[in-house]
């Protein structure tokens, strides 16, 4: 053969013995070829103001003039900087510079100095068309630590249409904040060419519908109007009567919808997050209003209708307690104020317009307050017994003189009656978010359980199973007469996940439709790399489970699984770890996916749930197979601070949790080396509280003797610990905010630790940074957009993409995968590719796996490739490459072919062609 094939042999004999021989040089590693400074006009504040008192080269964007001034009172260099005092937790502040010139597809860093007094202050880099058209942006948020100067920077890709970028600095609605800003700078910063990223699509799309409600259109046809998650979300027109979508309307600027109220003038209202925008469609109409932020906060919760068109809704605050709003058509949003200072959602609002009282469902400690808006006078009327071990009241339905109101938690319904406000009855659990109204025929209600349909008799309180299996479990009920439906009353429902049933009440007729919904992009949430070789990738809130195929470049969905936090390997099982209730579940690749309500063998089947011991979210899942077991680290449910360590024995299926392991903290990261598994905390709970730790702690876990044997703060001050790994040089290492530290688990210390990136965590984190080894030994990882490699000798970072990055999987060939919102991306690189022989034994395994060649072959040409690797260990190169001809002879004779694809054949073929460098 060729001497090329002679020193590929050779070099794979090196490497065999364990010698290492790097060819070419480490400059290519190096991220930037060059970096250009562009002109801002007055960075440092130092130009006179201009005749009218405004700031040369600055606009207010927020807020306003009286926000912002040019002071001496402090400067980083230079005699000026500028002063943002924001006095209100109301409205925003923000001033931004003058758009200057950007090029597409090039990448750019902003940064200032930023001196902070009290507050969390941002910087933004937003990107603009030739229009002046806001395109994309990007930002950084910091909060502490205060009364020195600090750099904040923020990077990011310009988009393919930009041709201008603009810095905003800014303190957002719910914050008082004074800070001074200096020495603003805009640099761009050219990519080194050797890497490269590979935008491989939407992964995983779904229909995540969580409000709907009923109407008659502008011809009098029965319609429903459901909110759907995207990007951004939509308001969707349903014809009840054809089940034929009418009409899709964005909802720009909105994630997703959590509130939809047809109004008594028949004008339809949406209520989104996490823009905090109210929306209005008129039918008839062929678009829809953004009426705007209603009272400053973030997320609006539920919609209710009211008297004079008018709509009431509740909100979800970060920092203080959650409103209460109305929208009236003619004079515009009231703001009723926080109803209870500490708790930070309303979730439900009910409306009784013959007391003018509302009825609120509040959390994350329940309460159900009788609020009347005219005295302004408050009364919770949920009975203290139901707020231990009960989160929200995520629901109130109003039935003449009774209250259903929906506790999260188990789904406990209780039934108060408004004349005495006490509780008459607890129906012990109900699925559906709501029940029906009064039935037309008498006086009783309907609702779900387990997707099957009961009665609930208002009189004698007792329900009964109608013995229906309906196609999920509905968001809103309406009695309607629909002539092809039969005589008399149909109880329609629209159902989560675009479905829709109908049931006569006199004919007993039931039928349940499937909607056809557009599945929208949804963000991908969590990933990890399969047995098979593939990416596996899970969807925000609505889940579903995806795969991408590196071989074939094949996407595929499976559905009926929510939102995973975390997933880890234990042979061909992946263990899921669920959201909400903190539900395990186990998936076999090996076998058929099914997750249909009635399946006996449901794959993946759900092991258990952590949510009765307080836990919530699942955020580390660490199997350890030459332990037998899965460890899993969790965050506790709303308005709790005690997370869990948990150790199930995939032998025996036992499960043991040491919860409060780590003082009132979530564990939210786990390694594992010798016997001990490592963990990483952060300070919040569950959301709706605050903190009552001030640093994230580090642990050691001895999985003989079963118990804690150590404990530190490896970086004082940080107050989470979102990623462990193993390093390449055995030792522990860890990214508490921003700084990389190592732990030697030998000496139990801390030996390195700085800071990589200037972060700072000022509100609720569990996740953030995310590590792997790579094939040429260096770390790398994402953290708060950034993709990164780490040096694993000099611990010198290099930022690989600026923005546009979360989370990490690495494939079997070196290439690198994260998401950026719901697409999936690839980074490749020379040094990290497996090529040669290795890359054609792991391909050969794969397409077994993934179905795309057959037993009988692959016995065949994995016996041919063991004996190839004999020899290649061997040094002996003509016995070599007679194995690899044997395998070509394998692989394309014709009694073979029914047990291999086309296109694994042709993949095959290509590999050995390669390494014989057959026709040079």
């Amino acid at each position: 053969m060729v001497n090329k094939l002679k020193f590929l042999f050779t070099v794979a004999v090196i490497i065999l013995l364990g010698t290492v021989i790097f060819f070419g040089t480490t400059d290519s590693d190096a991220p930037y070829a060059a970096s250009e400074m562009i002109d801002l006009k007055n960075p440092g504040f130092e130009e006179s103001l201009n005749a009218d008192g405004t700031i040369p080269g600055w606009r207010v964007a927020y807020g306003s003039d009286d926000n912002f001034v040019v002071t001496d009172e402090l400067s980083h260099s230079g005699d000026y900087s500028l002063k943002l005092m924001d006095e209100s937790s109301e409205r925003s502040a923000g001033l931004i510079s003058d758009p200057v010139p950007v090029e597409a597809q090039k990448m750019y860093r902003a940064s200032s100095y930023i001196y902070i007094q009290q507050g969390t202050l941002s910087l933004y880099l937003r990107f603009y068309d030739s229009e002046g058209r806001q395109l994309e942006q990007t930002s950084a948020s910091i909060a502490s630590p205060k009364e020195e100067w600090i750099k904040l920077e923020v990077s990011a890709t310009a988009p393919e249409d930009a041709a201008s970028a603009a810095i905003l600095l800014y303190s957002n609605v719910v914050q008082i904040s004074t800070a001074y800003f200096d020495d603003i700078s805009l640099e761009m910063e050219e990519m080194n060419q050797d890497g490269e990223f590979i935008n491989l699509g939407t992964q995983v799309r779904n229909v995540t519908n969580h409000y709907a409600d009923f109407g008659i259109d502008e011809n009098g046809r029965h319609v429903v109007y459901t909110g759907v998650v995207g990007d951004p979300a939509k308001l969707i027109k349903i014809d009840v009567e054809t089940e034929q979508i009418l009409k899709i309307f964005d909802l720009p600027g909105a994630s997703g919808v959590r509130g939809v109220a047809v109004a008594s003038d028949g004008s339809v209202y949406a209520g989104t997050y996490t823009n905090g925008h109210l929306y209005r469609y008129i039918p008839g109409s062929d678009g829809i209003e953004d009426l705007g932020k209603a009272v400053g906060e973030t997320h609006i919760f539920n919609l209710e209708p009211g008297p004079n068109g008018e709509v009431y809704g509740g909100t979800y605050s970060a920092t203080a307690g959650a409103k209460l709003f109305k929208y009236h058509p003619d004079s515009g949003f009231t703001d009723y104020g926080r109803i209870l200072e500490t708790e930070r959602y309303v979730r439900t609002v009910v409306y009784d317009d013959k007391q003018n009282i509302f009825y609120l469902g509040i959390g994350s400690t329940p309460h159900i307050i009788k609020f009347n808006p005219e005295t302004g006078e408050k009364k919770d009327i949920l009975p203290d017994k139901y707020k231990e071990g009960y989160t929200f009241v995520d629901n109130i339905t109003k039935v003449n003189d009774y209250l259903f109101a929906k506790l999260v938690q188990g789904n406990k319904t209780l039934v108060i009656d408004t004349k005495t406000d006490e509780v008459v009855n607890e129906i012990e659990k109900v699925d559906s978010f709501t029940v029906s109204p009064q039935s037309p025929y008498g006086e009783e209600v309907y609702y779900t359980l387990g997707a099957k349909l009961y009665k609930y008799d208002l009189n004698t309180h007792e329900s009964k199973d109608l013995d229906l299996h309906v196609n999920g479990n509905p968001l809103k009920f309406k009695f309607l007469e629909l002539q092809e439906e039969g005589p008399g009353y149909t109880l329609v429902a629209l159902v989560r996940r675009g479905m829709m049933f109908k049931y006569n009440l006199e004919t007993g007729h039931l039928k349940t439709i499937d909607l056809d919904l557009p599945g929208q992009p949804t963000d991908i949430w969590a990933m990890a790399k399969g047995p098979d070789g593939r990416i596996y990738t899970n969807g925000y809130l609505a889940g579903g489970l995806s795969y991408y195929d590196p071989l074939t470049g094949e996407t595929h969905q499976y559905d009926g699984i929510g939102q995973i936090e975390k997933m880890d390997l234990f042979g061909d099982t992946f263990y899921l770890g669920g959201y909400p209730r903190a539900e395990i579940y186990a998936y076999d690749t090996t076998k058929p996916w099914v997750r249909d309500a009635t399946a006996k063998e449901p794959n993946p089947r759900q092991l258990f749930s952590l949510y009765d011991l307080g836990q919530d979210r699942p955020m580390a899942v660490l199997a350890v197979e030459e332990e037998n077991k899965v460890f899993l680290g969790t965050v506790p449910a709303y308005g709790q601070h005690q997370g869990a360590l948990t150790i199930y024995n995939v032998e025996t299926g036992d499960v043991r949790v040491e919860k409060n392991i780590i003082e009132n903290q979530g564990v939210v990261s786990l390694a594992y080396k010798d016997g001990h598994v490592f963990g990483g905390t952060t300070i919040w709970g569950g959301l709706g509280d605050d903190p009552l730790e001030s640093e994230a702690k580090f642990f050691i876990w001895d999985v003989e003797i079963e118990e804690k044997i150590y404990e530190t703060t490896p970086v004082p001050g940080m107050k989470a610990i979102t990623d462990l790994i193993v390093g390449p040089d055995g030792n522990i290492w860890g990214m508490a905010e921003g700084t990389l530290f190592i732990f030697d688990p030998e000496e139990r210390k801390v030996v390195y630790s700085d800071e990589k990136f200037t972060l700072d965590y000022d509100r609720h984190v569990w996740r953030d940074a995310f590590l792997e080894i790579g094939r040429d030994g260096n770390v790398y990882g994402t953290i708060r957009g950034r993709f990164f490699k780490i040096d694993a000798q000099s611990k010198e970072v290099t930022v690989l993409k600026g923005s546009g990055a979360s989370r990490i999987a690495q494939d079997d060939f070196g290439n690198f995968y994260f998401a950026d919102g719901g697409d999936l991306w690839k980074y490749t690189h020379p040094d990290l590719q497996m090529t040669g022989f290795d890359a054609l034994v792991i391909k050969t395994e794969l397409y077994y796996k993934n179905g795309k060649l057959e037993k009988p072959l692959y016995a065949q040409l994995e016996k041919t490739l063991e004996q190839a690797k004999h020899h290649q260990k061997a040094g002996r190169l003509e016995q070599f490459e007679h194995r690899l001809m044997k395998f070509k002879e394998h692989l394309n004779k014709e009694s073979m072919q029914k047990f291999i694809s086309t296109s694994a054949k042709e993949d095959l073929n290509q590999e050995v062609d390669h390494l014989l460098q057959i026709g040079e």
